[in-house]
């Protein structure tokens, strides 16, 4: 049985305004729920106007605006933290508005979220990723196996491998288990 650990001091979550993000804050901010985080909260959102959507999921919430590519913003997102913390790292772009957009956002800002993590002493890391790594299923009744070989599909699956190897390579590292 895996070892449980107490909620962290301080949950870290980029990507909190998209589809993926506005659901986990809202199972983080709700009381009642088996996901609920007690301690502080700290969300990276895009742009301003997603500051607003956030903090009606998860009033507590610390928000920071700004590019998950960008070391400012990811600096100031760990700013001042102390204590256990955890990353919910669900940051990421499937339809850019330029195709080099992939690599900068997917795999460069997941490449800075794991640097700036391994520099806080961020205890857990989860990263959420896509099957596009994977590629397709050669037949529809087929399923992915936990041990697939990467085959990306297109650009935005090559991206979400890069990423998923930085985190990887930080578990090599010893940092995080798998």
């Amino acid at each position: 049985m895996p070892e449980l650990l107490q909620p962290p001091q301080t949950t870290v979550v980029t990507g909190g305004a998209g589809w993926f993000g506005q659901a986990l804050l809202h199972a983080l901010a709700d009381t009642e729920s088996i996901w609920h985080r007690p301690g502080a909260l700290r969300v990276l959102v895009h742009q301003e106007a997603d500051e607003a959507r956030v903090l009606a999921l998860a009033p507590q919430a610390t928000v920071t605006v700004g590019d998950i590519a960008d070391e400012r913003a990811v600096r100031s997102l760990f700013d001042g933290l102390t204590g256990s913390i955890d990353v919910i790292h669900a940051a990421g772009v499937i339809h850019p508005k330029k195709v080099s957009d992939f690599e900068r956002i997917n795999s460069g800002g997941t490449r800075l979220m794991v640097e700036t993590a391994e520099r806080h002493g961020v205890r857990r890391f989860v990263h959420v990723s896509s099957n596009s790594p994977f590629g397709t299923n050669p037949k529809p009744d087929e399923f992915f196996r936990n041990d697939e070989p990467y085959s990306p599909y297109l650009g935005y699956g090559l991206s979400k491998m890069h990423a998923e190897l930085h985190v990887k390579a930080a578990q090599d590292r010893g940092r995080w288990r798998p």
